[in-house]
């Protein structure tokens, strides 16, 4: 949570916990909190405007299918293509992206 950048309210703290337990419920053994550090480090930017239902409902099964590292690289390069090429004068999306990157 440290590398998302979601520790710091506890009542979010205990939701993705939550969540992560769901998760491990559903994907059964193939899910482990390695896997999931692995994910948040390769997110960079990315990872820290990740919605919390969106890394406890979406993610787990994204990353079993494409695996926890592709997963994180891929949101990652996705972020830089929105604001890398493409131009943040007039597009209300990546200035929005820049914003919560920081």
């Amino acid at each position: 949570m440290d590398v998302l950048g979601k520790n710091i309210d506890p009542k979010e703290v205990r939701s993705l916990f939550d969540g992560y337990i769901k998760a491990v419920s559903v994907e059964g053994a193939d899910m482990d909190l390695g896997g999931v550090l692995q994910f948040a480090k390769q997110s960079r930017a990315a990872g820290g405007i990740l919605s919390n239902r969106f890394l406890t409902m979406t993610a787990p099964g994204l990353a079993r299918d494409m695996g926890d590292a592709q997963l994180g690289t891929s949101l990652a390069s996705g972020l830089a293509q929105n604001i890398g090429h493409e131009g943040l004068e007039g597009n209300p999306a990546g200035v929005w992206l820049a914003r919560r990157s920081g």
